[in-house]
């Protein structure tokens, strides 16, 4: 008595000795077997086909499904863009192709120009966020060399402050420059994204754009710009902390992934709402006339 006294209340008495642990129990297998013919039992006599249920939860879950592999493919497309990065990023630089015209060889690929910034023409993509905050991409025309054309080259992001034009002249460095960056195609308007300016050589110069939309940027220029991609540059800028090099991918694989997963879950919890909801008919019936009852002071159960 004494020795029990003790451990229930936590002392320790020399020479007392606990009992050892009990194995726990397995659950028995005819329980389970009970267990899983009540719940078909169960399930046969109470379940109740709707179409209307059926339909509904069927027709969200396809839509959930394909949510799901939509951003299993946006994953996957990701995941190869991060490889190609890094390949990339390893290999000597190419030249443009601005003979053929053919960008699309060379897209996410580091290339090396030679030419002169147009510092008078910059114009910035807002809304930007890097670890030091938000901010600003700087957009800049280079003029490339032995060449009559231009291309808009993203010099990297800037701190949100620094909004207006004056701003930005303690970015302005050297004109003539020799830089490597990674071709961008240039980006169209999107559904739920806010429009950038309707520029063109009659109306103001535009400054303050949403995304790199190079076409419109080219219609407000006075002289002949490539149009269909830009460039990000890569590197520290000559001097100073800003611009500094923006060169990322805006939504991460791992976003996806995660997409992918909460969509195919929806999927299957709305089918298994659904298939509830037919279970129970009659308990929900029951419930409706009970309290339709009650209201009129007389409560029968049907």
């Amino acid at each position: 008595t004494a020795q029990a006294f003790a451990a229930d209340s936590g002392f320790f008495i020399e020479g007392f000795v606990l009992p050892p642990p009990s194995r726990s129990r397995r659950f028995p297998r005819k329980h389970s077997v009970a267990i899983l013919r009540w719940m078909l039992d169960f399930i046969k006599s109470n379940f109740r086909f709707s179409p209307t249920i059926t339909a509904v939860c069927v027709s969200l879950a396809c839509v959930m499904v394909w949510a799901s592999t939509w951003q299993w493919e946006r994953y996957l497309k990701k995941v190869e863009l991060v490889k190609t990065y890094g390949e990339h990023s390893k290999s000597l630089p190419l030249e443009l192709p601005l003979d053929t015209g053919e960008f699309e060889s060379v897209f996410d690929r580091k290339v090396k120009i030679r030419g002169t910034f147009d510092y008078e023409k910059q114009v910035i993509v807002t809304n930007r966020k890097e670890v030091s905050g938000p901010g600003h991409l700087l957009l800049t025309p280079l003029k490339l060399e032995d060449s009559d054309k231009r291309i808009i080259v993203s010099r990297g992001f800037i701190p949100f402050e620094d909004r207006e034009p004056k701003d930005w002249e303690k970015y302005n460095f050297e004109e003539n420059v020799e830089i490597y960056g990674v071709v961008k195609p240039s980006v169209d308007s999107m559904l739920f994204a806010p429009s950038n300016p309707d520029a063109n050589l009659q109306k103001p110069f535009a400054r303050i754009w949403y995304f790199p939309e190079i076409g419109k940027m080219a219609q407000q220029l006075p002289y002949p710009v490539v149009s269909e991609i830009y460039l990000q540059k890569i590197g520290a800028p000559p001097k100073g902390e800003f611009p500094s090099e923006y060169i990322r991918i805006e939504v991460p694989p791992q976003t996806h992934f995660g997409y992918t997963i909460e969509w195919a879950v929806l999927a299957v919890v709305t089918l298994l709402l659904g298939f509830i909801m037919q279970v129970m008919p009659k308990r929900r019936a029951t419930r409706v006339v009970f309290e339709s009852d009650a209201s009129s002071d007389s409560p029968t159960i049907h």
